[in-house]
Order: C-alpha cells, then structure tokens, then sequence
C-alpha cells in the first residue's frame, strides 16, 4: 500500500510548493528571526537595566544622606561614562 503520511516531509513539501507559496514561507521565516531578535534584544536591555536598577538601591541603602547618595551617583555616572567611551559591552545605555 502506499502510504501518504510516510512520505510527507517539510522538505519535499517546500520545494514542490508554488513559488508564492515559497515566498510566502521565506517571508513569514525572515519575520520569525526579526521577532526573535527583538525579543532577545529587549530580554538583554531589560537585565541590564534591571542590574542599574539594584545597583542604585543598593548605592541608596548604603548612603546616610542624599548629600552621599548623589556624590555616589555622580561617580557611578562618571564610571558609565568612561565604560561608555571605552564601548564597555556591560555598560548600560
């Protein structure tokens, strides 16, 4: 008996598909990969500012006036900026 299900594979589907039929997959593969960039782009950007973030209340708990709390602030900045110059990957935009 010849069985359909066995020799159906996305493969040979794909390359016996009309050519907008493959366009069409090639375009919808091409916005898969975009989107997956973007998601992973977000998810880094996201930690990173989360890192900043708990790296300020830790600088804020440790200050025992907001005098302190800005010039430690100010040398955090000043660090940034020197990561920033030097195209630090850990530095956060």
């Amino acid at each position: 008996m010849n069985d359909p299900v066995a020799t159906l594979s996305i493969v040979k589907l794909f390359l016996n598909a009309d050519p907008v039929v493959k366009g069409v997959l090639l375009l919808l593969l091409a916005a898969s990969v975009w989107s997956w960039t973007v998601i992973i782009d977000k998810l880094w950007r996201l930690g990173a500012a989360s890192r900043s973030a708990r790296a300020h209340d830790a600088r804020a708990a440790a200050a025992h006036s907001p005098q302190e709390l800005a010039e430690t602030e100010g040398r955090a900045e000043a660090r940034a900026d020197i990561c920033d110059r030097k195209g630090d990957a850990r530095s956060v935009p």
